[in-house]
């Protein structure tokens, strides 16, 4: 596409005429475009290409348009916008002043001028759309689902890659750009490193708290989920994959392996949303398409916002990955930047297993209104000594330490929920410590829910 849209303008691009003679023209492009992110330069070269095809039908050279022209032709792309989906003004000058950049184009050298620059100043008030934090009910049960021995394996992959864009807060792009020999486990944390991100082009660490919300042995959700892509990968004969959530068709995966698409992904999220493997109704099954994949990223972030007291803004920004020029030098030769994300999920973990729970922010627009289902955090204690990884690196898996030395334990499977459509028992906020040392969540009658 961007060596398609270079041959459009010809001789009117400086960066054309240069590379004439070289006989590296194809490596020299790439390098022009390796600061760039591969969705960002996919949106500006598309914008540019339908912005030069509504000038070819206007009857006007796209080379040589004036700014009178432009902002001609940005008014009626206004008026055109609702019927054919166009680009927005901010998009179309932004795509724009970066092609002009990018390709060196003398003749574009007005996109600064005030009646341009004019489209992007405007003060009109216009209500932002934002994605809102999934309900802590919906995590419990994605949570819930995978550690359950019938969940199959396309659940426990999709769903545990969702929990692992909601507990690191990486964006859907993000995970689709991380090398799974990066992952390095132990009890106690997961980490690895998204090689491209949309912020920076040499990638960034992430990491989350392996326990979960429901653990507090050595089974957790994450090591379930590794151990389910340790089989495939192991059974595929495979190096390496750079992605996390590969895709699937009707519950098979598709091999060879390619990822998921974000519309693929986007709608198992929102059959998933409202946990269609229980019996019972969903409290939010009429919300589902309220939520998109950012609600995943937005998730922890809005709730250690409600947090503030607890949850420095240091710890909030390195969990949204958020950079400091304050402090870029430090975390420059920190040489781990996860300890703080870490640090935010642990503090979380232990407010919503005390008893706390988020709040739904203010709803925008005029859809259904919003509300955080009540929900009851289960707490069990197993060993995953029958789990072993040998595609993965990781450490010997050992008993996680409780949150809380007062949180009860579940004992007995009986303790806990009979089914898997029902409430688990809820981690009191100040329980009486136990006068014995908690039982095993052995394989009992009811044991099979979990693997």
């Amino acid at each position: 596409m961007w060596r398609d849209l270079l041959s459009r303008f010809g001789q009117a691009s400086q960066l054309v005429v240069s590379m004439q003679h070289s006989m590296h023209v194809d490596a020299h492009l790439d390098r022009v475009l390796d600061q760039f992110a591969p969705s960002t330069i996919w949106k500006y070269v598309a914008t540019v290409r339908q912005f030069m095809s509504t000038c070819n039908d206007s009857g006007i050279d796209p080379v040589n348009i004036t700014p009178v022209q432009l902002a001609d032709l940005l008014m009626t792309a206004s008026l055109a916008k609702s019927t054919d989906g166009g680009s927005s003004h901010q998009t179309t000058i932004k795509a724009l002043r970066w092609c002009a950049k990018m390709a060196q184009i003398t003749t574009w050298d007005f996109f600064y001028d005030p009646i341009v620059d004019s489209f992007l100043k405007q003060k009109r008030l216009i209500d932002r759309k934002e994605a809102p934090p999934l309900p802590l009910w919906t995590i419990v049960q994605f949570e819930r689902r995978v550690l359950m021995s019938s969940c199959p394996e396309s659940q426990v992959i999709i769903l545990g890659s969702f929990l692992l864009m909601c507990w690191t807060s990486m964006r859907f792009a993000d995970m689709q750009r991380v090398s799974l020999k990066s992952f390095v486990y132990d009890p106690h944390s997961l980490r690895g490193t998204c090689w491209r991100s949309k912020t920076t082009v040499r990638g960034q660490p992430f990491g989350l708290v392996s326990s979960g919300l429901m653990s507090e042995g050595s089974f957790t959700w994450a090591l379930k989920f590794l151990w389910t892509m340790d089989q495939i990968l192991t059974r595929l004969h495979l190096d390496d994959l750079d992605f996390v959530l590969p895709a699937f068709r009707d519950d098979l995966l598709v091999v060879p392996l390619e990822p998921m698409s974000y519309a693929s992904a986007l709608q198992h999220l929102r059959k998933f949303i409202h946990a269609p493997w229980r019996t019972l109704d969903s409290p939010i099954k009429h919300l589902s398409l309220n939520y998109s994949l950012h609600s995943l990223k937005v998730t922890f972030l809005s709730w250690s916002n409600q947090l503030a007291e607890k949850i420095l803004p240091e710890l909030r920004m390195l969990q949204g990955h958020h950079r400091s020029s304050a402090h870029q030098s430090m975390r420059l030769y920190s040489r781990d930047d996860v300890l703080g994300a870490l640090r935010c999920q642990t503090i979380l973990r232990k407010e919503l297993l005390r008893g706390w729970r988020p709040m739904i922010p203010l709803h925008r627009g005029g859809q259904l209104p919003m509300v955080e289902p009540a929900v009851q955090i289960e707490l069990f204690r197993k060993q995953a000594d029958d789990l072993s990884l040998t595609w993965f690196a990781c450490q010997d898996h050992t008993p996680l330490p409780a949150p809380e030395p007062q949180t009860n334990e579940l004992g007995d499977s009986s303790d806990s929920s009979a089914s898997s459509d029902s409430e688990s028992s809820t981690a009191s906020a100040d329980p009486a410590p136990p006068t014995r040392a908690p039982p095993q969540h052995t394989a009992g009658a009811s044991d099979d829910k979990y693997c």
